[in-house]
């Protein structure tokens, strides 16, 4: 009998202890967990969704996030880029309207830029299933929408460029701040006489700007390659291109802030060489404009020494 009590005993102190050190684990889980800063992901994509931090302590001004698109082997535009606007965003970061947070964005991780994110920390992979020149940019539209949604609980508006852009600093920042709004759609516009956007009205996704609430929209449907078989009602049909892919999925709302700004912004596409857009590269540029694409690494360091102004103030 004593024998019998005994391993009770033994096994009810066993099952105490078990429960006492697994509930230890947990909330030494769930610490580590909530101390990284991850968002759920309710949609259960197994994104890694590490909040990234933005480059200010205010908290009472609005966040504005850059996802700059690169391509692996674009390392010297990335450097031209922080060294000269997003250089000046940060030395001029307690003066600007909005707190920002940039990322370069990729498709896929090399080694090359694990070690380059080593250094910098300012990378983030989309890991993209479709590859190759205008087909399925939507894809990469989508997921950058979609890193802002789960990653930063506070965007307000949200920025998606290009590597080969030049920003003036402060003066976007200060232009954003003009039209900021939760539904926004900004950037440069084709189709310039429509009022809401269509199919046929589309801002060119070099470089847009797109509201919290909008984000947020495009995040939580679901994303559909095959346009054969997508309902464009419910589901982001992808038009291979990402400025026409973003918007077929807003010409379904009818509260849109669409803002047009062409005046402002200079872009040339692909079949322009440099030497035919050289005469806008001077000194007066940014009281005129508020960026330039497409930029080469020249263009920007030329660009961002004209703008100098701002800085020499602080």
């Amino acid at each position: 009998m004593a024998s019998f009590v005994s391993r009770v005993i033994r096994c009810q102190i066993t099952n105490r202890s078990w429960w006492i050190i697994t509930a230890a684990l947990t909330i030494a889980i769930l610490v580590v967990y909530q101390g990284v800063g991850y968002r759920k992901d309710p949609q259960g994509t197994g994104q890694n969704t590490e909040v990234t931090h933005s480059h200010t302590n205010s908290q009472t001004k609005p966040h504005l996030v850059f996802g700059i698109l690169s391509a692996d082997g674009n390392r010297d535009l990335r450097d031209a880029q922080r060294n000269t606007w997003i250089a000046a965003a940060l030395r001029l970061k307690e003066d600007l309207p909005f707190k920002f947070t940039y990322k370069f964005v990729l498709d896929l991780p090399t080694a090359k830029t694990l070690e380059e994110n080593k250094t910098h920390g300012d990378i983030v992979y989309l890991n993209v299933t479709n590859h190759g020149y205008a087909f399925k940019y939507g894809e990469k539209i989508y997921l950058s929408l979609r890193y802002m949604f789960l990653n930063i609980p506070d965007v307000y508006m949200g920025v998606r460029m290009d590597d080969d852009v030049f920003l003036c600093v402060p003066q976007i920042f200060q232009r954003l701040d003009m039209f900021k709004s939760s539904k926004i759609y900004y950037g440069p516009i084709y189709n310039v006489n429509g009022k809401k956007v269509n199919k046929l009205l589309w801002n060119d996704d070099f470089f847009v700007v797109v509201g919290s609430e909008l984000i947020e929209r495009i995040a939580v449907r679901e994303y559909c390659y095959d346009k054969k078989r997508c309902n464009e009602s419910s589901q982001l049909i992808d038009m291979d291109w990402g400025a026409n892919s973003l918007s077929a999925w807003l010409a379904i709302y009818d509260d849109v802030d669409l803002v047009k700004d062409n005046s402002r912004i200079i872009w040339f596409d692909r079949t322009y060489k440099p030497a035919q857009f050289a005469h806008f590269i001077k000194p007066d540029f940014c009281d005129m404009y508020v960026l330039f694409h497409k930029a080469t690494m020249v263009n920007i360091r030329q660009l961002h020494t004209y703008n100098t102004k701002p800085l020499n103030k602080k």
